[in-house]
């Protein structure tokens, strides 16, 4: 089949195909995320509109965006004293780097919540239970430790798949050695 498609150049938002093609992902999150695309950097709006967008009830909503953070597409924090929600997106996946610098430097102005919840989505207990964020105490580490992990796998991942990928080097006295 082919497939011809005008280029857009005004009024379009860019969602990365990695999203769109994610088959663990629902239809139903997918269109949250590509809704979400569409607002540029700092623009508000509610949950309220999102799920009129999508024509889902705010419940159901609360279920599709779970998908798109345990898939690392979003990660979502919540001013403890005003109930704002920041949410952290990038239909490609979420650069941890950013968003643990970014969480860092908000946290020191503000309370903040986790509303996402890594220490599901990465660890478990050697018991089989699932480690709670509504836990204090200071065994266990928190979201912002869990977060910091998920960044340091992903830095080791591209130093590693830079090593593997690069041919190697012949050089004279290699090329003489192996003769």
């Amino acid at each position: 089949m082919k497939i011809k498609v005008r280029k857009k150049t005004k009024d379009y938002a860019q969602v990365h195909r990695r999203m769109l093609f994610d088959t663990e992902l629902s239809p139903v999150s997918k269109a949250i995320g590509a809704i979400v695309e569409i607002y540029s950097d700092d623009f508000g709006t509610s949950f309220e509109n999102i799920c009129k967008y999508v024509n889902i009830s705010t419940n159901t909503a609360r279920k599709y965006i779970q998908e798109l953070d345990k898939r690392c597409y979003s990660y979502r924090i919540q001013f403890i004293p005003t109930g704002e929600i920041v949410w952290f997106f990038d239909s490609r996946t979420l650069d941890y780097k950013y968003v643990f610098e970014e969480i860092k430097k908000i946290g020191k102005a503000h309370q903040i919540r986790h509303l996402t919840d890594y220490q599901k989505t990465v660890s478990k207990k050697s018991d089989g239970n699932f480690l709670s964020t509504d836990n204090n105490t200071n065994n266990e580490p928190t979201n912002l430790d869990y977060f910091q992990m998920m960044y340091e796998v992903e830095k080791e991942k591209k130093r590693k798949s830079r090593f593997y990928t690069q041919k190697p080097r012949i050089t004279k006295s290699t090329a003489h050695d192996t003769a």
